[in-house]
């Protein structure tokens, strides 16, 4: 039949409408296109109430397990690891001091008869008196906390003694722990910070050590002399020429004694640690034989600063220092002749400890034991009563409600206005 150029029926448009519309030719319209999977379904879904099932994901039959997670997404879908005990605690610490900046944490070590940490006592077991005052506890922590420590070194030690310091120092890795931070002071007549606070795995500790390697100590000599033409200088009708003349000795021919400013060494790092996060136990361990001559700062002004940012001195007794009997005689304070033992003054004052080590196992021994302490020991915390007077000294008293145990904590702290955080 011949159809004329543009006269097609109302008839005809409405059957070739019919036609496009068909599932057929849909269907041929889109052959390129694989089906979509039927949607399967478990026996017995458990649907959230009020939801419809989700269809399963495209492309994943639904008899087969999902494929398996890439390890490195995995790792981000597991719970976090929880912190270390000492994170926990110090972030704990943190909140109380926001809290009240005018807290005062006290370190406090508790030792048995036989020198053994005791570390089973509750909160209930101590008080606290401030000027005989006893004083509400706020805070207690029996968890180790990470160490803020400087190293102190006395390069004034004879030769052969400062060679026996420098050969243990690498035995420090073994006492501090990945937590921790260390720095490193030495001093002879002036103070050098060899390393500023780090962990002790880091190059800053190795470059120290190697720097202290390249110092040498005073001359092994001998014993000063006290008599004979030598004491004195030259003598007249057995007066010396010069009556200010200092007596001489074998290992100091010139007479002249060399400066051997602790209390300074101790006040840089005391300073250096004031700076750190108050969360963190601080503690200085000096490695000396206690000398102290010629010094711009006295041993209480030194002492306020320890005292006041909570700083344990604990001490390392070389020599003289180390015998029970010379050490009673070299804590006499000669005029024009310095201190000879400081050590025991400070570790006493600020809770610390003196280890008196003559051998080189016996000094590798005691760093770590002197770590042990610090870590371990409890942290108390209260509020003054009484309002801070500037200036004034207050004298505490820390109590165990256990018999035959020794407390180690600081004697006091000079009141200072509260802390601005």
């Amino acid at each position: 039949m011949r159809v004329r150029r543009g006269s097609i029926s109302a008839a005809t448009i409405m059957l070739l409408a019919l036609w496009l519309g068909s599932p057929s030719l849909a269907g041929a319209q889109q052959t390129d296109l694989p089906d979509a999977p039927k949607a399967q379904f478990p026996s017995n879904p458990s649907p959230m109430p009020g939801s419809a099932p989700l269809p399963p994901q495209a492309g994943v039959q639904p008899d087969q397990p999902a494929p398996p997670v890439p390890e490195s997404i995995a790792a981000t879908q597991q719970a976090p690891l929880a912190p270390p005990k000492t994170v926990a605690d110090q972030e704990k610490l943190d909140q109380v001091f926001r809290v009240s900046v005018n807290l005062k944490i006290l370190p406090v070590t508790v030792k048995n008869n036989a020198g053994k940490p005791v570390q089973d006592l509750q909160q209930n077991d101590f008080a606290i008196y401030e000027n005989g005052v006893p004083q509400q506890i706020r805070y207690f922590s029996s968890e180790p906390f990470p160490l803020s420590a400087a190293i102190v070194i006395d390069t004034g030690l004879p030769d052969t003694t400062l060679n026996r310091v420098k050969q243990t120092l690498r035995s420090l890795n073994g006492a501090f722990g990945p937590y921790d931070e260390l720095a490193v002071f030495s001093y002879g007549g002036t103070v050098t910070q060899q390393s500023d606070f780090g962990p002790i795995q880091n190059a800053r500790f190795s470059t120290a050590v190697a720097q202290l390697d390249k110092i040498k100590g005073r001359y092994n000599g001998g014993v000063p002399i006290t008599g004979g033409p030598l004491a004195s200088g030259p003598m007249v009708n057995n007066h010396p020429i010069d009556p200010t003349t200092r007596p001489r000795g074998i290992d100091n021919p010139s007479g002249i004694r060399d400066s051997r400013v602790m209390n300074d060494a101790l006040l840089a790092a005391a300073e250096a640690l004031s700076r750190r996060n108050r969360g963190r136990r601080k503690l200085i361990i000096i490695i000396s034989d206690g000398r102290e001559y010629n010094s711009r700062n006295s041993y209480s002004d030194v002492l306020k600063v320890l005292l006041n940012d909570e700083i344990i001195v604990d001490a390392i007794a070389l020599d003289a220092a180390a015998v029970p009997v010379l050490n009673k005689i070299e804590q006499i304070h000669i005029p024009t002749q310095g201190y000879g033992d400081l050590l025991p003054k400070y570790a006493n004052a600020t809770g610390g400890t003196v280890y008196r080590e003559l051998s080189r196992t016996a000094l590798e021994r005691s760093y770590a034991q002197a770590t042990a302490d610090a870590r371990n020991q409890y942290t108390i915390g209260y509020s003054p009563k009484t309002p801070n007077i500037s200036g004034e000294y207050r004298q505490l008293d820390v109590r165990v409600h256990r018999p035959n145990l020794r407390v180690f904590a600081p004697d006091g702290y000079n009141s200072l206005p509260a802390r601005q955080q």
